[in-house]
């Protein structure tokens, strides 16, 4: 009876042993787990600031690049994005890539980041773009002069839909190229332009906007052998003019003393509403018919016709200094004798071509 009892007590205690070394398997392979877990957390989770310098180089393999990454992030002035930058290190390998050859780009990553670009601040086309345009001695020359200039470039933006790496790029390249090879080298000359790559043109919300600093950085080059002479150069100005409405250039600029303004025209339409007060207010300013010019896109039609037609309706032909530049035109330019007026200024603007494609089809000079 008693070795009966002894057999029952010994079995049970050796399933108890059984049953507790199972729960302390079981125990430790959960804790591995959300330790493993967590680990993912840390790295993977842009909301818990839990990375820093050390952790971020961990993440890259080659030790002597990691060192490298540790001196780059310790020139950075309060650098805080250490998540973020773990990410891009961790998911894209063109980016570590590209760190791995200028391991400084890091720099330039983080003055993406602060704008707010998300996808562009890891891709090679964008980084290597906005690097060029800031680091190039012209340039720097203006955000010396503007410490809001280099966080209005990071924000620009294509007149297309999406954050493109290769939009970017554009943008940044035709923007280095305008200030290099179209404005005067003195840069204390050229004013304004923060209005114009800003919320007047790249950073603004408006597509059509977006297109029209587009195009403007376009003629702007285009012209840029007789407007680097420019005495001074400023985009988006504004004037009174005496007896005549008021409006904005979209660059107005002096070159030996004589005045000369652009209009830039990105729409499907160049005559809008405003079309014929701003070539009066424009007029107003020069004192040559030729110092006016107005710039379409590529396959945008504008008829002689419509022009004069608009003209007529909205009174410019009876604007004494239209009358004056036209007469000089007529008289000194093509050699045409006869003065006219408010009268006789029509048929000759329907009658004569040149005129017309002196201001509307074609460049400064």
């Amino acid at each position: 009876m008693h070795v009966i009892k002894m057999k029952k007590y010994i079995s049970r205690l050796f399933w108890i042993v059984i049953f507790g070394l199972c729960q302390i398997i079981t125990s430790t392979a959960q804790s591995d787990n959300i330790n493993a877990v967590s680990t993912n957390l840390v790295l993977y989770n842009t909301n818990i600031g839990t990375l820093n310098t050390q952790n971020v180089c961990e993440l890259i393999p080659n030790s002597e690049l990691s060192s490298k990454v540790a001196s780059v992030l310790a020139e950075i002035k309060d650098f805080n994005r250490h998540d973020d930058l773990g990410i891009d290190i961790k998911r894209s390998q063109s980016f570590l890539d590209l760190i791995n050859i200028t391991p400084a780009i890091i720099k330039i990553w983080n003055k993406l980041a602060i704008a707010g670009r998300r996808e562009l601040r890891k891709e090679k086309a964008a980084l290597e773009a906005f690097r060029d345009l800031i680091n190039d001695n012209k340039t720097k020359e203006l955000l010396a002069n503007n410490t809001e200039l280099e966080g209005i470039m990071a924000k620009m933006e294509s007149f297309k839909i999406g954050d493109d790496a290769t939009d970017f790029a554009k943008i940044c390249n035709d923007v280095r190229k305008m200030i290099n090879d179209a404005l005067p080298a003195d840069v204390s000359k050229i004013k304004n332009i923060a209005t114009f790559l800003g919320n007047s043109g790249f950073t603004n919300a408006s597509e059509y906007t977006r297109r029209h600093a587009d195009l403007m950085v376009q003629k702007i080059t285009q012209n840029g052998a007789f407007i680097k002479n420019a005495d001074n150069f400023t985009f988006e100005f504004k004037e009174i003019v005496e007896n005549a409405p008021n409006a904005v250039a979209d660059f107005d600029f002096v070159v030996d003393g004589i005045r000369y303004v652009g209009e830039i025209k990105a729409g499907d339409n160049v005559i809008t509403s405003n079309f014929t007060s701003q070539m009066i207010n424009y007029f107003g300013r020069v004192n040559d018919l030729r110092n006016v010019k107005s710039f379409r896109r590529v396959g945008v039609p504008l008829s002689k016709t419509a022009v004069v037609d608009h003209w007529k309706a909205n009174f410019a032909m009876k604007n004494q200094k239209v009358i004056d530049l036209v007469n000089k035109y007529k008289i000194e330019e093509l050699k045409i004798p006869g003065t006219l007026d408010e009268f006789t200024i029509e048929d000759f603007l329907r009658n004569n071509d040149d005129w017309f494609n002196v201001i509307f089809n074609s460049n400064f000079s």
